[in-house]
């Protein structure tokens, strides 16, 4: 079991390195020509053309970080395998699975009068969790097919990751990175 814990803490790591430097991109404004929304009316402001092409190489460094940072990858029961091009295109899957699986929930969001970067206020608890699982399914959708990681370990990782997102979040709220807690 504790094998499967660490692997789902493994494969949340390039989502949770992708997500903070985005993060930094935002708070920074780089690429200030690339913040135009996706699709204002569907989405909100916040979904923009940047973060749909970075995160995708952001991906790609999550992937690659987590890579060098865990050399005690025997201990788990999946592993990403190191050989070019294979991180390099798994970093671009996560990136575009992070981004492209949040759309549904500002979807319902904005159809819900939800202004972007709200919380809602109808559904609260169940908005909390789509806000910081949403990526995740999006990532465990890639890793299920690329890695073909095991049900048991996809449904721990989903579990354990709106925890991480949360607890980065409050990470970053507390260093300056982000506005808001959550």
């Amino acid at each position: 079991m504790i094998s499967l814990i660490l692997t789902a803490v493994y494969l949340t790591f390039p989502l949770m390195i992708a997500g903070i430097l985005h993060m930094i991109v935002v708070k920074t404004n780089v690429l200030p020509a690339l913040t135009k929304p996706i699709h204002v009316r569907l989405f909100g402001a916040n979904k923009t053309w940047r973060g749909l092409l970075i995160m995708p190489f952001f991906g790609v460094i999550g992937v690659y970080t987590t890579l060098a940072i865990y050399p005690w990858q025997d201990l788990l029961s999946v592993r990403i395998p190191s050989e070019f091009p294979f991180p390099v295109v798994l970093g671009l899957s996560l990136g575009f699975a992070y981004v492209l699986f949040e759309l549904p929930n500002s979807f319902l969001k904005r159809r819900m009068g939800v202004q972007p970067g709200a919380p809602a206020t109808r559904y609260k608890s169940v908005f909390f969790m789509l806000d910081h699982l949403d990526s995740a399914l999006g990532c465990c959708f890639v890793y299920s097919f690329v890695l073909s990681v095991p049900v048991l370990t996809i449904l721990i990782t989903l579990a354990i990751a709106p925890t991480i997102h949360v607890v980065v979040n409050l990470v970053l709220w507390a260093i300056g990175v982000r506005k808001a807690k959550f």
